[in-house]
């Protein structure tokens, strides 16, 4: 199953990633299921490539990066946002390894 956490992609034109919505990992820590954070770069180009035609090809990559599967206990409700934190700040912590700048235009 995959879940968007943001409830969407990100469309900050600088790429930050948003907070996570409370229900999107309800299911996963209800059933004690192992989380794999995945952060996906560059989509955006793939959006309007007239509008990035300029941009070097070697600038217009997808990226993918797998992380840590990581697993929770949290049951009550301070534990599940604190589970979030952390898994937020994982993939925060991923795309910054993979992240390239996109243009401005």
């Amino acid at each position: 199953m995959i879940i968007f956490p943001e409830g969407t992609r990100t469309k900050d034109p600088g790429g930050a990633i948003q907070e996570f919505r409370q229900g999107s990992l309800r299911f996963a820590l209800q059933h004690d299921l192992p989380i794999l954070p995945t952060v996906i770069d560059g989509t955006r180009y793939l959006e309007n490539l007239e509008k990035h035609a300029s941009t070097p090809r070697s600038a217009r990559l997808v990226r993918l990066k797998i992380g840590k599967v990581m697993h929770s206990t949290a049951r009550s409700a301070p534990e599940r946002r604190q589970f979030m934190a952390e898994l937020r700040e994982e993939i925060i912590s991923i795309w910054q390894g993979i992240r390239v700048e996109w243009p401005q235009s």
